[in-house]
């Protein structure tokens, strides 16, 4: 007896996908579909469940695209050169409707949809989800193999992910009484795991505890001595600083002097470092000699706390070294460190204060120090005991590349995706990163936009919304968009056209040629406009010279340039710009001794008048040569000069594809050659 053919109803959505793989199979003139021309679209789809995975992986977009891309070359050239006969499968109904007949499928295509409905909730219905685990059953050819062979992606974290997505199908179906009796039992069969599953985990958890490997504080230390904790998890909650906790890694690893101080701006990530060696730790991924060992994280604030009476600082002090003195296998992390110097000191003859106590610890062995701090309390504070700082090596933590962010915050995006109950997509995180400069100027990245985007999903759940979009992200600053629409037009093209002058000078100066990542008119925090740039001055320049300096000043003067010569007129930004100019300028001949006339002279301090005069002077002869520099470079670039004041008028503010995209058009323009109406062409 001849089995019942399955007739499937087909997914809309996946439809869609499916007459997008057709289509291109013509275009690559083949005859076939096959998987990896629907992986490809389920990938490019943005409201695919494969493209919000791929977003969610530390995966960079290129290497996926690149992947994606040599992979269905591949397989074209190969669907070609063999030219397969269609294939018009029997084992389901009107399949063929359901391509619009632009295509068939391959056979190893014809086999995953052959087996789908076993993946599906009712047995009919063909979506992404019956047939991505279809294929993913062995079923995936050797392109899709060789695609996440690329990328490094394990196939199997693929299948566990939509494994969860038809979990969470067949949970919905069932609490919508629509389910059949057979899709109870299974759902009965998942609750069952994950109670086993957690129970497992319980279990493991007291056994941990029993065998006495926690780390065990005295009651009178817990209240600023704790165990640096760390969350479990396959992949470390902090990525993308490998640099800095491979350097720091080195100074733990020392015989001598192990003892380390991270310092950077505030929000670059210094105390995230830190979690990530502890994540290495736990996980046993560390370096050898540090496997086994504790992070205690120390709170200076709460040891001064309280402390009213004469000598109570100190005993908790003396407390803290000898419980630190008897103890093995441990790291210290002291965040803002700089506090220690001078804490509980009563400005009396007693020297007893906690950076004091804590320097016999510092010499011995089998316990490390981390301390984090600012650049400017380590120069203003913790640099001043000289004994003190001797005793730690510097560690940089510089502020990412904007092009880095996306990477090392994608872990906390996950969390907190699941804290909310909100989804965003990658485009609206990528502009996150480049417009959160624009409005948070406390912090830097990556907290800045973490911050912005925790935000923003707090803003999308208030309205009772269920994805971040961009104008949910802009509702955060209303209050800096309602003084921008009270701005006058005038006024509104007057720091256009200054911002846009920072920028086209920083773009097409000589020798930096540095992009931005946003340009914004819009007011905040005092700043009436802003040109965010995507790197660090470090990053063009080696060896900042004469000219080096001259560049940088004429990129400061820009705004001046461009807002004198469109409005007629300077704004208060514009005399900013100048006195930073002059600053920088003043520098030159006195500090970097970069002009001829005070090459033997780097203090003021012994000035007479004429001398003044003749380093006034010298300040103004450096200003007017920026000056000329930054207007050549304008007049150069005076059509995209207007291009991008119109355009900030009418947006507020422009981020680095906008921006981009209105400097190729302009580019474009400059090296288009017309032939001259009267040129004739002879021959030699």
């Amino acid at each position: 007896m001849d089995e019942k053919k399955v007739e499937m109803i087909m997914d809309s959505d996946f439809m869609n996908i499916l007459t997008k793989a057709s289509e291109e199979a013509e275009r690559l003139e083949t005859n076939v579909v096959s998987d990896i021309l629907i992986v490809k679209n389920l990938i490019y789809y943005s409201e695919s469940y494969m493209s919000d995975f791929f977003n969610f992986t530390a995966i960079e977009w290129n290497k996926i695209k690149n992947a994606i891309k040599n992979e269905t070359k591949l397989w074209a050239k190969e669907a070609k050169k063999n030219a397969p006969p269609k294939i018009n499968p029997e084992e389901i109904e009107n399949l063929e409707e359901f391509v619009e007949n632009h295509a068939v499928f391959d056979e190893g295509c014809t086999l995953i949809f052959a087996n789908a409905p076993a993946f599906s909730v009712d047995g009919r219905l063909m979506d992404e989800i019956a047939f991505v685990l279809a294929m993913m059953d062995d079923n995936e050819s050797d392109y899709v193999k060789s695609f996440f062979k690329q990328i490094k992606m394990d196939p199997l974290l693929v299948t566990r992910y939509y494994e969860g997505l038809m979990a969470e199908q067949a949970s919905q179906v069932y609490l919508e009484n629509s389910v059949p009796i057979e899709y109870n039992e299974y759902i009965e069969e998942i609750a069952e795991s994950a109670a086993e599953e957690e129970t497992e985990q319980v279990e493991n958890q007291t056994e941990k505890s029993e065998n006495g490997s926690e780390f065990v504080i005295p009651s009178k230390l817990r209240s600023f001595v704790k165990v640096f904790e760390v969350e479990e998890s396959e992949v470390s909650p902090i990525l993308g600083r490998d640099k800095e906790t491979e350097d720091l890694t080195k100074v733990l690893l020392k015989n001598k002097k192990s003892n380390a101080i991270l310092v950077g701006k505030a929000g670059v990530g210094k105390t995230a470092i830190v979690e990530h060696l502890a994540w290495l730790i736990k996980n046993d991924k560390c370096a050898e000699g540090l496997k086994g060992k504790t992070i205690l994280s120390l709170e200076v604030n709460d040891i001064i706390a309280g402390t009213t009476l004469r000598g109570m600082a100190e005993e908790r002090f003396k407390n803290v070294a000898n419980f630190l003195a008897n103890v093995d296998n441990v790291i210290l992390f002291i965040d803002e460190i700089h506090n220690v110097v001078g804490a509980g000191n009563t400005g009396s003859d007693d020297k007893l204060d906690m950076a004091n106590a804590l320097k016999p610890i510092l010499a011995r062995e089998g316990i490390s120090v981390i301390g984090a701090t600012t650049n400017e309390e380590y120069n203003r504070i913790f640099a001043k005991d000289g004994a003190f700082k001797r005793r730690f090596e510097k560690i940089v933590v510089r502020e990412p590349k904007t092009s880095e962010v996306y990477p090392m915050i994608i872990e906390q995006v996950r969390k907190l995706k699941k804290v909310h109950d909100i989804t965003i997509t990658r485009p609206v995180i990528e502009f996150i990163i480049k417009v959160s400069g624009c409005f948070m100027f406390e912090t830097c990245n990556p907290d800045r936009t973490l911050d912005l985007i925790d935000k923003s999903m707090a803003t999308a759940a208030y309205k009772g919304e269920k994805v971040v979009t961009i104008k949910t992200v802009m509702e955060n600053f209303d209050a800096d968009i309602k003084l921008y629409n009270k701005m006058s037009k005038e006024f509104k093209y007057s720091t256009a056209s200054h911002e846009a002058g920072h920028f086209i000078v920083a773009r097409y100066g000589p020798s930096f040629q540095k992009k931005s990542s946003a340009v914004s008119i819009i007011p905040a925090d005092g700043y009436l406009g802003l040109t965010l740039f995507n790197d660090n001055e470090e990053d063009y320049l080696i060896e900042w010279d004469y000219n080096a300096h001259i560049e940088s000043i004429a990129i400061s003067l820009a705004g001046r340039v461009a807002e004198k010569k469109y409005t007629g007129k300077y704004s208060s930004g514009a005399s900013s710009d100048l006195q930073k100019a002059t600053e920088e300028a003043r520098n030159m001949i006195l500090k970097f001794g970069l002009s001829k006339k005070f090459a033997n002279r780097n203090s003021e301090e012994d000035f007479y008048d004429e001398k003044f005069k003749d380093l006034n002077g010298e300040i103004d002869r450096i200003i007017n040569k920026a000056y000329d520099m930054a207007e050549k470079i304008l007049d150069e670039h005076e059509e995209l000069l207007k291009d991008l004041a119109d355009t900030l008028v009418k947006k507020g503010v422009l981020v680095e594809n906008d921006l981009e995209r209105i400097c190729k058009r302009h580019e474009g323009k400059k090296i288009e050659v017309k032939k001259p109406e009267n040129m004739t062409t002879t021959k030699n």
